[in-house]
């Protein structure tokens, strides 16, 4: 009853006797973020964002990194050999060419110079990020089997980024999905893979240091992926995993969760994400949907450092991925993954031109059976 709420009031400011109280002081709140909102929103929404600040007295500011023995990282592969493997790739592999820049793709019998090269940048790259296996080299018994997309640096002779990816019908024996990465992290149902059609399994993405802030990384990597598609059309679905960096806060982790997630019975985590987030902060998300860039806001304003959600996470959400579940990757320092789909005969034209140089309509035309 609300008139005994208010009497207990003098009680609880009693027992803050001789206490000291903490403060937290929010990040400011832009008018053009409120232009929209009825009063009665405005105030569900400041209670949430205040109620998310009260979240931060009890949490720790960054997740810490378990201790662990960490190898030393190899040696840079000689860019001789680097180089002898990529002249030997046939035609059809040279995927496109932008400035001094080359994206290839490859198998392990033909590039077992440059998987290793991988390897080692993969661990150097993720490192930085608080991930990363802990090895001399970031390469595993699915390096045998996955393909490998990657960027070439023709002047510095250099790998800058590259992208892995599962195609399922050489991976799968005996209608069994065992042999693909995600079963490490995920438990799926027979019908969330469909194991009628071929799919590609995206994983274990990267951009060296000092090119993460250029433009022509990430959109290299897209642009090689859809090259791969019109050159292998009958592909129609991408599965994958979004590393969520332990440079994130466990609050910013769990709002992620929280907003980004479609429920599904489908697949379980094998490793679940623990989430305590306060009962007023689930209340208010249960009920109001959040956009993309309202949560990058939420993010962004809890971030000591500022930063957004990963770069993927958006990538992946304009091509319209529907987000399932967060796991922890034991491969990779417990490390959580966001598992996603994206079905490409979904993605808006505009968005799947940009990506297949304008060749949507030929991608989505192609008729012929796997």
């Amino acid at each position: 009853y609300y008139r005994t709420r208010l009497l207990l009031l003098g009680r609880e400011l009693l027992k803050q006797k001789n206490k000291v109280i903490p403060i937290v002081i929010g990040q400011a709140i832009q008018p053009q973020q409120l232009k929209d909102y009825s009063a009665q929103q405005l105030v569900s929404y400041l209670k949430m964002r205040t109620y998310l600040l009260s979240s931060q007295l009890d949490k720790n500011e960054q997740n810490q990194k378990e201790d662990r023995i960490e190898q030393t990282i190899i040696a840079p592969i000689d860019k001789k050999l680097l180089s002898n493997e990529l002249s030997q790739l046939p035609a059809k592999q040279h995927l496109l060419d932008y400035k001094t820049f080359s994206v290839y793709y490859g198998y392990y019998e033909q590039l077992p110079n440059v998987i290793k090269e991988i390897g080692r940048l993969r661990e150097v790259t993720f490192r930085k990020l608080k991930e990363g296996s802990g090895l001399a080299c970031d390469t595993d018994e699915y390096d045998k089997t996955y393909t490998q997309l990657f960027i070439w640096d023709n002047r510095e002779r250099e790998i800058i980024g590259a992208y892995r990816f599962g195609e399922s019908e050489r991976l799968m024996e005996n209608d069994s999905i065992q042999n693909m990465y995600l079963t490490n992290i995920f438990h799926f149902s027979q019908e969330f893979i469909n194991q009628n059609f071929p799919a590609l399994e995206m994983g274990r993405s990267f951009i060296i240091e000092k090119h993460q802030r250029s433009f022509y990384g990430l959109f290299l990597l897209w642009r090689g992926i859809g090259e791969f598609l019109l050159a292998h059309p009958y592909y129609r679905t991408l599965y994958g995993t979004v590393s969520l960096s332990l440079t994130y806060s466990q609050l910013s982790l769990e709002l992620m969760e929280q907003v980004l997630i479609t429920p599904t019975n489908k697949v379980q985590a094998k490793y679940p994400m623990q989430s305590k987030l306060i009962p007023e902060v689930v209340s208010y998300l249960n009920q109001n949907t959040l956009s993309i860039s309202e949560l990058s806001i939420l993010i962004k304003s809890i971030e000591k450092d500022h930063k957004d959600l990963p770069v993927l996470v958006k990538q992946y959400a304009k091509l319209g991925a529907v987000f399932h579940k967060i796991a922890l990757d034991k491969n990779f320092l417990n490390t959580p993954g966001l598992l996603l789909t994206v079905n490409m005969e979904k993605v808006p034209l505009p968005q799947l031109n940009s990506y297949l140089n304008q060749r949507g309509n030929e991608y989505l035309n192609y008729q012929e059976g796997f």
